[in-house]
């Protein structure tokens, strides 16, 4: 039966993540909007755009000093970033160089004859700029519509581009390409400038940001690398002892070497025989007061109808923010 469940699984994964994209094209997808230091932001992104690109290709990042803030969805931003790296990284088989570069732009700017049509007003510009085959000059119209790709059979649905576009425009903003043949693209992300009467504003709606109280461990069981390690960095920066484990049975082997944790944090999907709920079970049984959050990118109906995940459990879905991981995870250690 898991045979043929797990198929099952990853197609409506796959669906899952066509349906968030086509929503973002076509401007529903709904925002976390926030105020952004997107200097800060391509720092903390380095490590993953070096795992996302080959070792031959080289990563140049042009930051200046005083960039002002952006307005954007946070986790929507950093999608786009990878999105925009990993089409680079597709387009330089042989390698080359991923130049990304940030910049201020007040529109409309009389020097510039590039520049989208948005409302007059101050931007944030992030370009990123690869030395790859580039786009042809007919394909250009076509790169942001949904499902349209130059790549083979099974490279690629196209939907990175259309969610890139869509996510510019739901953030008031716009992105532009250039490219030619043989000679590399640069794309172009343009979002409103954060000013300091709307960062204070925000400041006032957004929740108290989470302190984690002392000495407090978590074990984190989730099978993606990538995923793993941001989310293992961002829980020890709040101050968190952090455990990993990349199975359920790990997860078990982890908690058994260890003893007592404040708080299992696992996927619910996992490979080794496992899930997250099988998980939690044996690790509750073991240590009733333990605490449980779980995590998936599925929606909670269709893994409760899976019966992956009972219906009483507390779940985060992906993707999620820095800021929301911590929000959750606080307010679940609180509860008594």
């Amino acid at each position: 039966l898991l045979e043929l469940t797990e198929p099952t699984m990853r197609a409506i994964d796959q669906a899952t993540e066509v349906t968030s994209r086509m929503l973002s094209f076509a401007r529903r997808q709904p925002l976390r909007i926030q105020s952004i230091d997107l200097n800060k932001l391509l720092t903390d992104l380095q490590p993953l755009l070096r795992q996302a690109l080959v070792e031959e290709i080289a990563i140049v990042i042009s930051t200046p000093a005083n960039l002002w803030p952006c307005h954007a969805d946070l986790s929507q931003l950093e999608q786009a970033i990878l999105n925009l790296a990993i089409n680079a990284r597709d387009a330089m088989p042989q390698g080359g160089k991923l130049h990304i570069e940030t910049s201020n732009i007040t529109l409309p700017d009389a020097g510039r004859t590039d520049h989208p049509e948005l409302p007059r007003g101050q931007y944030v510009i992030i370009a990123i700029t690869d030395t790859g085959q580039g786009i042809a000059a007919t394909d250009l119209p076509k790169i942001f519509d949904p499902f349209f790709t130059t790549k083979g059979v099974g490279k690629g649905s196209g939907l990175g581009l259309s969610m890139v576009h869509g996510f510019a425009k739901q953030s008031n903003g716009d992105v532009l390409v250039q490219s030619e043949v043989g000679a590399g693209s640069t794309f172009c992300i343009y979002l409103p400038r954060a000013d300091a009467a709307e960062d204070k504003a925000l400041a006032a709606a957004l929740p108290v940001a989470p302190s984690p109280g002392a000495d407090e461990t978590i074990l984190l069981v989730e099978d993606e690398e990538d995923v793993r390690t941001m989310m293992a960095r961002s829980l020890e920066k709040l101050g968190y002892k952090v455990l990993t484990a990349v199975t359920g049975p790990a997860g078990l082997q982890e908690l058994e070497r260890h003893g007592p944790v404040d708080l299992l944090l696992t996927d619910v999907l996992l490979p080794g025989g496992l899930n997250g709920q099988q998980l939690a079970d044996q690790a509750t049984a073991s240590y009733p007061g333990l605490k449980v959050l779980f995590m998936s990118g599925y929606a909670r109906d269709e893994i409760v109808d899976q019966g992956r995940l009972r219906t009483d459990v507390r779940l985060l879905s992906k993707p999620f923010s820095q800021s929301e991981l911590g929000q959750r995870v606080r307010d679940i250690l609180d509860e008594t």
